[in-house]
């Protein structure tokens, strides 16, 4: 399916699955010269919070990533920004969190980390959230196609991990034990689908992907880094409303001051929206018991968020 407007606002309006593959608008000569851009060894990004027409110097930006000449920067960058408009407008959005992260032999996911993204914004439960995610040079992420038995036995093992998490609650994500932790999860994890059958997009194609699925799943899509033994440039876009953009750049890289604003004003809107105004609707699962792994999830990691912060 090609990523225009209507395709896009076709997925989202009834998703089938957790994540649906589009088809960029590039032509064979242009995904040469994508192929042949010089990227730096080393870690760089970009982030942009708003609209399109409001991001800057991301020629700049381009242009310092190696010895490219100023046509194939130009394309490049009009590529961009044509793929963002796009993608917002499908969403029926203007603004969005924008990203763009460099990477070069990065040994941190030769063990894959499969998981799920939990809600980006405080909307309601049974809200979709979700975002769309490119890799125009390198290995695209991984996508788990699960069957009903590697669903369950994700869900036991986030569960069983969550409870295990409880011990660490005071302390912050980088004390070694919490870090062990997280690190045997994923082993285990990595070992079970190491035969599963795993979607792995390619540099001409682009995919949308639930984070917060709302209820038409018990959680959003499992996917996980690839191997980065090379070279990859990975670009993501977060549509949202001004507002929520806003909030979301105040919580990410505003001043201490900002900061503490828009995280309270997340944690208030998060707590109407999540557990006040709109009752969760419980999922039954295949064998008719309920299955509720998903939701305890996000209300645990809510709780611990607000401790944290």
């Amino acid at each position: 399916m090609k990523l225009t407007t209507q395709n896009i606002k076709k997925y989202l309006d009834n998703p089938k699955k957790k994540f649906k593959i589009f088809n960029l608008p590039l032509t064979k000569k242009e995904l040469t010269i994508l192929s042949d851009l010089k990227l730096p060894k080393n870690t760089t990004s970009f982030i942009h919070f708003g609209k399109e027409k409001d991001i800057k110097n991301l020629d700049d930006f381009l242009l310092s990533l190696g010895d490219n000449s100023p046509e194939h920067i130009e394309f490049l960058e009009r590529k961009i920004r044509e793929i963002f408009k796009t993608v917002v407008k499908g969403y029926n959005l203007k603004d969005a969190l924008f990203e763009i992260r460099i990477t070069y032999k990065d040994p941190s996911f030769d063990i894959r980390r499969w998981h799920t993204d939990g809600f980006q914004f405080p909307r309601y439960k049974d809200e979709i959230q979700s975002k769309f995610v490119m890799v125009l040079k390198g290995k695209h992420t991984l996508l788990l196609e699960e069957t009903e038995k590697e669903k369950k036995f994700y869900l036991d093992m986030i569960n069983k991990e969550l409870e295990k998490e409880k011990m660490y609650l005071p302390y912050p994500f980088e004390i070694p034990e919490w870090k062990d932790l997280k690190m045997k999860y994923r082993k285990i994890l990595d070992k079970k689908f190491k035969n599963s059958k795993i979607i792995q997009p390619l540099n001409s194609q682009g995919f949308i992907f639930l984070n917060h699925p709302g209820n038409l799943f018990e959680y959003g899509a499992i996917h996980s880094e690839p191997k980065k033994d090379d070279y990859r440039m990975f670009i993501s876009i977060l549509p949202g409303t001004e507002e929520e953009i806003k909030n979301k750049k105040h919580r990410t890289i505003g001043t201490p001051e900002k900061k503490d604003t828009a995280n309270k004003l997340f944690r208030e809107e998060l707590e109407n929206k999540q557990f006040i105004n709109k009752p969760l609707k419980i999922i039954k699962s295949q064998d008719g018991g309920d299955n509720n792994y998903y939701q305890k999830y996000v209300k645990y990691k809510t709780k611990y968020l607000e401790q944290k912060v």
